[in-house]
């Protein structure tokens, strides 16, 4: 895979930093949209709020709190535009769905019975539900799965629940690492593993899935864990030693498949596999902390670790 340089690829446009105060901080941003006006969508897990910013940063409305109840979040990550203007917000532990209307007010909210494991979410237009990307408890081996406005199961897809890197031992230390990402350009889905370096490709219409490598220069395959690895700092210290596969990036010219040697919003190196308007993949060996792509933008964390929230937004170049 031919390397190019990141700025080869992209053009910064712009650079904001995102209004916060003491009483309404930003501490761990999971999950960035922009909708075509430039309105910026946060999701902070550890406040467990949602934020709406302008495009100049500044703060517009928050949403939710710390808690279980109707408008509370205790792990929202992958916010998202609808194409109908709602928004919608996924969290990992509470298993469900938030949406709400531009005002802040809640519309509804939606269980996802049965998920042991929530990772990604990409919004279908037209009213046609929800792509998931996760692990459900009745031990079905499926990874993607389309549910309806209701949470009810369309399709699922991949059987890559209990997936190991080839030559490597079962462990139960995988499960906390081992998680289903997904995108989604048109009618077809891009999904991956994060300890894999393969693409999968769901066409919707017709189910049919197809596969490709995508392993970037300086890839570092993951390994079974070690036989000191008991604790969770053991577990965090093993996990970067190689890399994962972050939450993958398209729009109809691109796509972005980021590797991260530990915690990509916490400033750890990142890589990419790039895929060009010419269709040739490409490495980026060093790409910033990219959290979504859409409207001609991509969308990166610019400071990550510091306490000043500052994005970048890059133009792809032809």
């Amino acid at each position: 895979m031919e390397a190019m340089p990141f700025h080869d690829a992209f053009e910064l446009v712009d650079t904001l930093i995102l209004e916060q105060s003491d009483s309404l901080p930003i501490v761990r941003v999971s999950g960035v949209d922009v909708d075509t006006s430039g309105t910026i969508l946060l999701s902070d897990a550890a406040e467990g709020r949602i934020r709406l910013h302008g495009r100049r940063g500044e703060l517009l409305r928050v949403m939710g709190g710390k808690g279980s109840g109707p408008k509370e979040f205790q792990q929202p990550f992958a916010p998202r535009f609808g194409s109908d203007g709602q928004i919608h917000v996924p969290d990992a532990a509470l298993r469900r769905i938030s949406v709400f209307d531009r005002a802040g007010s809640l519309r509804r909210q939606i269980k996802l019975e049965g998920f042991v494991l929530l990772s990604g979410l990409e919004v279908l237009p037209n009213g046609r539900g929800y792509l998931v990307a996760g692990i459900r408890s009745e031990k079905q081996p499926m990874v993607l799965h389309h549910l309806d406005t209701l949470g009810v199961e369309v399709s699922s897809y991949l059987p890559l629940r209990n997936f190991v890197p080839a030559g490597e031992r079962e462990s139960i230390l995988w499960n906390s690492v081992r998680m289903p990402v997904v995108a989604r350009r048109g009618s077809t889905v891009l999904a991956g593993l994060s300890i894999a370096d393969s693409l999968w490709t769901v066409d919707l219409e017709t189910g049919k899935v197809a596969s490709t490598h995508v392993r970037p220069p300086g890839y570092e395959r993951p390994s079974s864990p070690p036989g000191d690895v008991r604790d969770s700092r053991s577990v965090v210290r093993w996990s970067r030693s190689f890399s994962r596969m972050a939450p993958i990036l398209a729009t109809d010219s691109m796509v972005l498949v980021p590797f991260v040697r530990g915690v990509m919003n916490e400033g750890d190196p990142v890589m990419a596999a790039y895929q060009g308007p010419d269709g040739r993949w490409r490495s980026l060996p060093v790409t910033p902390a990219v959290m979504r792509a859409g409207n001609g933008m991509v969308v990166a964390l610019h400071n990550p670790g510091e306490d000043a929230v500052k994005l970048a937004l890059y133009r792809q170049k032809r």
